[in-house]
């Protein structure tokens, strides 16, 4: 379900910020900590964007990595699936950098009178 509303929620965005033409593309990112693929984000996109002014558009999603840094001893390396245990000195404690979340950087459009 959680792919679902992401995929929705993308469309929405991609509406809202290409009001007029026919959105052909949509360049965006995903942060690994969602854990879903950008296969399955953009299988829903396709489902949710029938009949509108998206439909059959491009999804081109790259997975953004997350990285930590230990508030104990500073240590930046990668958590596994948000646990933020530091590989140094073992830390439960530490900021999780990076973006989260699902975002849109552009969209293609193609002119309506084509």
């Amino acid at each position: 379900m959680h792919e679902t509303s992401l995929a929705r929620k993308l469309l929405d965005a991609a509406l809202q910020r290409a009001p007029e033409g026919r959105i052909v593309a949509i360049h965006g990112w995903i942060s690994d900590a969602e854990a879903l693929s950008a296969e399955s984000l953009a299988f829903h996109f396709h489902a949710h964007a029938q009949n509108t002014r998206a439909q059959g558009a491009r999804i081109a999603i790259a997975l953004e990595r997350l990285s930590a840094r230990c508030c104990g001893c500073g240590e930046q390396y990668a958590p596994e699936h948000e646990v933020t245990l530091c590989p140094r000195c073992g830390s439960a404690e530490a900021k999780l950098l990076g973006r989260r979340g699902v975002g849109i950087d552009s969209i293609d459009v193609e002119p309506e009178n084509r």
